[in-house]
């Protein structure tokens, strides 16, 4: 898995659509079709480069590099996360210093649990399927369509689409409105969160209180 390959996953997991300025890394060709991909990752805040002037993306990512975008994506404050522990990891000490705070925060909300050796592995490359598995561990699941919903859901909800309404129901972990909301509303009416909610799209008509709405954290990424 190429780094521009992991920025075209987690752009389109969480429908990204907007690009930065991305004009000092002189290693993303005009014509390369990461380009946008890069640019939107880079809007984003999940990417911020290998240098001051590379992005490094045709290069292979590594695992310590996939949890630090996702940590950033999640909006995982590492202040919450500085005691997590990694005793239980016989390598980490191979968790390179800017990696760091992003590993611990990934451990300590209880999204990676290491291989089968009790190892990180951080300076390894990923495959695919390792990826779609620890994706698989964040989000359960996804309202991908607009329309109003009323089942209760168990695990990390991800709204990908504006024109949402959740309805006396409970999430039973975060839910994230994702940045395909764009500048459309997502009302939440009587719902009942036991973690964050954390805003990546949605526009000044969102409603997130409505109806007796009680979540844990609400995070404004925008």
């Amino acid at each position: 898995l190429s780094r521009a390959e992991m920025a075209a996953m987690v752009d389109r997991a969480f429908g990204t659509y907007v690009e930065g300025d991305i004009s000092r890394f002189t290693d993303v060709p005009e014509d390369a079709w990461y380009k946008d991909e890069i640019a939107m990752a880079c809007h984003m805040g999940t990417y911020e480069g290998t240098g001051k002037s590379t992005m490094s993306p045709e290069n292979t990512i590594t695992r310590q590099e996939v949890l630090t975008i996702l940590a950033r994506a999640l909006q995982l404050d590492a202040g919450d996360y500085e005691d997590a522990s990694l005793s239980q990891f016989r390598d980490r000490s191979e968790v390179s210093a800017w990696a760091l705070p992003y590993v611990r925060a990934m451990v300590g909300a209880d999204y990676i649990h290491g291989n089968e050796k009790r190892e990180l592995a951080p300076q390894a490359h990923i495959t695919r399927a390792e990826f779609a598995q620890i994706f698989h561990n964040i989000i359960q699941d996804y309202i991908l369509t607009p329309g109003t919903y009323g089942e209760d859901y168990d695990g990390n909800l991800l709204i990908r689409a504006d024109g949402v309404t959740l309805r006396d129901l409970t999430v039973d972990g975060d839910l994230i409105i994702g940045c395909g909301a764009a500048d459309g509303a997502v009302t939440l009416d009587g719902v009942t969160g036991t973690g964050r909610v954390v805003v990546w799209g949605g526009g000044t008509g969102a409603v997130w209180m409505n109806g007796g709405t009680d979540v844990a954290d609400l995070i404004v990424c925008r």
